[in-house]
């Protein structure tokens, strides 16, 4: 995870489940950038709207507090679209070169 500037989940089982969870969740946590794109295919959707709605939409429409902010609602992007996630990755891959290089000093 330190290693890489994005991330996707395509269909699988509990591992690939826990593996999305914990960049989620290190995302949520500033563990990761907040531009760190998390994609996932659409096979996954359901889990996390499930998810979503019990740590989120369920606890507000009952009054409680939520256990996740609502942005943390929007840190997975679906597709299955090679196309757009090429184009989602290379842009946010593009966003983070141009910000590493006014905190790094080249030398010649």
């Amino acid at each position: 995870m330190d290693q890489a500037y994005a991330a996707y989940s395509a269909k699988g089982g509990v591992g690939t489940l826990y593996e999305m969870m914990m960049l989620t969740q290190a995302r949520q946590v500033g563990h990761l950038e907040r531009t760190f794109p998390i994609l996932a295919d659409p096979f996954w959707k359901p889990t996390v709207e499930a998810w979503n709605d019990s740590m989120y939409h369920s606890r507000v429409a009952r009054g409680l507090k939520p256990l996740i902010s609502e942005a943390d609602l929007s840190i997975i992007t679906f597709s299955d679209n090679i196309d757009e996630i090429v184009n989602i990755i290379s842009k946010d891959h593009d966003r983070w070169r141009r910000q590493v290089k006014r905190h790094v000093r080249m030398v010649p």
